[in-house]
């Protein structure tokens, strides 16, 4: 009966270390959101795909940080990267929203939308790509319902939108350096969506 106690007190003591660590850490944390209104709405009018994260900044700093999109034909990194930047200006805790979506057309490319805390940006960089050959097409989620720490200077993938000529995809930890380069070689058409955040040197 000691055992299970000190086994129990064990338990807690190491769960609630463990949260003071994650509160005095301080990192800013993004996660999938599920919930999303603007999900719901896309799904709603058949507008295309879209995907939403929810970040949270507990500190008081100010960070630059910045959402992008590349774009892999064959395993071959293109150059048309899409990219919205954005701050989080000094002012205490704060929380908000960022995502991916992609409005598709009948028998075009669709055409890209970033939006972040300061503003959103439509673009149409994925003309001329393979998009229209593509049999089938899915979303790949990196982070899901886990919460991510984002560290300054890091890249993160937070998810990808991949699309084959063939009839078969499959799913893969977008985390694992192995499994993403598999996955980026296996389907002829990978869009990775990014975040990587800074520090304001303007503050």
């Amino acid at each position: 009966m000691k055992k299970i106690y000190f086994l129990l007190v064990a338990i807690a003591v190491m769960v609630i270390a463990a949260g003071c660590a994650k509160a005095e850490s301080g990192d800013v944390t993004i996660q999938k959101n599920p919930d999303s209104d603007y999900e719901k709405t896309f799904d709603e009018l058949a507008l295309g795909e879209l995907n939403e994260y929810t970040y949270h900044r507990p500190k008081d700093e100010s960070l630059t940080g910045e959402i992008f999109v590349e774009l892999y034909e064959n395993g071959v990194k293109q150059e048309n990267t899409t990219s919205l930047s954005f701050n989080w200006e000094e002012g205490g805790e704060q929380e908000g929203a960022l995502g991916m979506g992609l409005i598709e057309h009948n028998q075009e490319e669709p055409s890209l939308l970033l939006y972040s805390p300061d503003g959103t940006l439509k673009s149409s960089k994925l003309q001329g790509t393979i998009w229209t050959d593509l049999s089938i097409r899915g979303w790949q989620d990196a982070v899901g319902g886990e919460e991510l720490s984002l560290e300054t200077g890091k890249e993160y993938i937070l998810g990808a939108y991949t699309g084959s000529i063939g009839n078969e995809m499959s799913m893969y930890d977008l985390t694992d350096e192995e499994e993403l380069e598999e996955m980026l070689n296996a389907h002829e058409f990978v869009l990775l969506f990014k975040i990587r955040l800074g520090e304001n040197d303007q503050g």
